[in-house]
């Protein structure tokens, strides 16, 4: 209970050193609380701040280890490649960079950003990837977001009426975009009922 002497297990008792991985001495516990591991009169498990969450990346002890790389909490995979100049403190570098680099042969530029082309960013094959400027990437993205939500106001249409969406005709219901946007997005009203899934290519 909370504030109460517990009599922990032995094995139940931080070592003393902050469990991040950071190597600083722990204080001494002033109340139990069991479920975060604190024993009154016992070393904490983590420094003020630190947890399991900001554990020393890439090392065993870290709660996202996966032998020497591990997926950051943007969804992307880092890999260990000490002596790069582009690595982090940790010596970790962001896979897709480090792949797209070693085929051109060069660094990657701040600048450039790295595409993922199916939009997985764990699938950093060279043939997922591609290389572009911030301002090329965000168009990109901003058509993307567009397009899927095109895709699914047609896919809405014709659960609705069971008829295909046609915006050259005007046969689309209420806030359907019209036939121009559908042409400058897709290409073709054909195209979009395509990559909509409701036409066979």
């Amino acid at each position: 209970m909370r504030g109460k002497r517990c009599i922990p297990e032995p094995d139940q008792i931080p070592g003393g050193i902050c469990e991040c991985g950071c190597g600083r001495k722990t204080s001494i516990a002033k109340v139990s609380i069991p479920k975060r591991r604190n024993f009154l009169g016992h070393p904490l498990p983590y420094i003020h701040g630190h947890s399991s969450a900001t554990a020393k990346r890439g090392t065993p002890e870290h709660h996202k280890y996966r032998g020497g790389s591990y997926v950051d909490n943007n969804g992307y995979k880092r890999v260990k490649d000490i002596g790069n100049p582009q690595a982090d403190k940790d010596g970790f570098i962001l896979e897709h960079r480090l792949v797209m680099s070693r085929y051109l042969g060069r660094a990657i530029e701040g600048s450039e950003i790295i595409h993922h082309r199916n939009g997985n960013r764990l699938d950093n094959r060279i043939e997922n990837l591609e290389i572009m400027n911030r301002s090329t990437h965000r168009t990109l993205h901003a058509i993307k977001w567009v397009k899927d939500t095109v895709i699914e106001k047609f896919k809405e249409h014709y659960r609705s009426t069971g008829k295909l969406p046609n915006t050259f005709t005007g046969n689309i219901t209420k806030g359907f975009p019209n036939h121009r946007t559908i042409k400058r997005i897709f290409g073709s009203l054909e195209q979009a009922l395509i990559e909509s899934g409701l036409k066979s290519p």
